[in-house]
């Protein structure tokens, strides 16, 4: 299979999710020697694995474009380029628009925007309310740190 993996965490500052999404590709190349996988981001980053299974799928013809809509823009050409089976939204978002059959996997490592909204800046929030939910909706499977809360609704009734 040709995997996909939205990178874009990779070329930023490692904290939270970026660690969980490094640790996630540690262990697929510990266990997987069938698959080939393409990483994709905006900007450069060091990946955790080398090999020609591995591919990074790094341009950015704006270097000055948020890393959301350069996934919404260019990182969906590309992918729809590379003719992927599956196409994992490591942290919340998907690229709107791919095609049906292309499998679609997103993890949703928190609900903080959808809680807190407030809290956020405004891009944070913006992104959140135009792309995040969306994305869940789209995704075949969604990958949760934890058991949806009905109580909580923002995301509870996408689970699946």
């Amino acid at each position: 299979m040709r995997i996909g993996i939205n990178a874009l965490l990779l070329s930023r500052v490692p904290t939270g999710a970026a660690r969980v999404i490094w640790h996630l590709i540690e262990e697929l190349r510990k266990i997987d020697s069938d698959n080939s996988y393409y990483l994709y981001s905006d900007r450069d980053f060091e990946l955790p694995c080398e090999g020609e299974r591995w591919r990074k799928r790094i341009w950015s013809p704006l270097p000055l474009l948020p890393g959301t809509l350069w996934l919404q823009t260019v990182g969906r050409r590309m992918i729809i380029h590379d003719r992927l089976d599956l196409f994992w939204g490591a942290n919340n978002l998907l690229p709107l628009g791919l095609p049906s059959e292309l499998a679609k996997v997103v993890s949703i490592h928190d609900l903080i925007l959808p809680l807190y909204s407030k809290c956020a800046d405004p891009l944070s929030r913006s992104t959140y309310w135009l792309f995040a939910e969306r994305s869940a909706r789209q995704a075949d499977k969604i990958i949760a740190g934890c058991q949806p809360d009905p109580d909580l609704n923002p995301v509870a009734s996408l689970s699946r």
